[in-house]
């Protein structure tokens, strides 16, 4: 099975989690309802990362996901840049992560833009174009900031982030920044997050500048989850989120 196969698959059966559901689906529920025998459930689930259907969905049993609760880092992985707003030049690329292919941009100052495309280029570039009507397209990825990015996402346990360009109000660079403290194989929740800048209370407003995101899965809005200790929202859908959760959480990739 091929990984393109194998990403088909596996997010049909992550589709399957809602955002508030305590207790994940099993390989049986997924047959029933998908039409996949557990035969080629399990094969998508070991092409993509080695173990089985049960075995990745049993990561968002709310017990399971209780054990990655966990402090924040105490210092940021990457160099920041942070403006209110940006009217110089970017560039920009396609780029086919396994995960789902991404379109990247950068400024002379970092990577500035990342967004999952969900197979519509003409829609991915639309959106960029809506922030940065001036970018162009980096066919042969000259741009060092874009490299780094490639190369983080091909290696994200063994390669450095790329320095990152962050470009909202205020209050979203507060939050932007406070994602980059969670540690990969860990998540916090959305009052943690605004216990870091002095707004634990704030939650629905923190809920917005996470969905904002302009770096995912950059900086990981993926690892913030409800209190309730269950998967929650996210802007390209609650399979996704799983699936980004997936290989950090696992044991044996960790």
């Amino acid at each position: 099975m091929s990984e393109q196969e194998a990403l088909h698959i596996a997010l049909q059966a992550l589709e399957q989690l809602t955002p508030r559901r305590l207790d994940p689906p099993t390989t049986l529920e997924l047959t029933l309802c998908l039409g996949y025998d557990a035969f080629t459930l399990d094969e998508a689930f070991s092409t993509l990362f080695r173990c089985g259907t049960d075995e990745a969905l049993s990561l968002f049993a709310r017990e399971r996901l209780c054990r990655h609760h966990a402090a924040l880092l105490s210092d940021y992985p990457t160099r920041l840049t942070l403006e209110g707003s940006y009217t110089g030049e970017v560039t920009y690329c396609f780029y086919p992560y396994r995960l789902g292919e991404l379109i990247l941009a950068a400024t002379p100052f970092g990577l500035c833009y990342s967004s999952f495309t969900l197979g519509d280029w003409q829609g991915a570039y639309a959106m960029l174009r809506q922030v940065y009507p001036q970018a162009i397209h980096d066919l042969d990825v000259q741009n060092e900031y874009l490299q780094q990015a490639i190369r983080f996402l091909q290696t994200p346990t063994s390669t450095a982030l790329p320095p990152l360009h962050l470009i909202g109000t205020l209050f979203q660079r507060n939050v932007w920044m406070s994602m980059l403290l969670i540690p990969s194989g860990s998540h916090t929740s959305y009052q943690a997050l605004g216990a870091t800048f002095g707004m634990p209370q704030a939650a629905h407003a923190i809920g917005s500048a996470v969905g904002a995101n302009p770096l995912a899965p950059f900086i990981p809005c993926h690892r913030v989850l409800p209190k309730e200790h269950t998967l929650g929202h996210y802007h390209w859908g609650v399979a996704r989120k799983a699936l980004l959760l997936i290989p950090e959480l696992l044991p044996s990739q960790r």
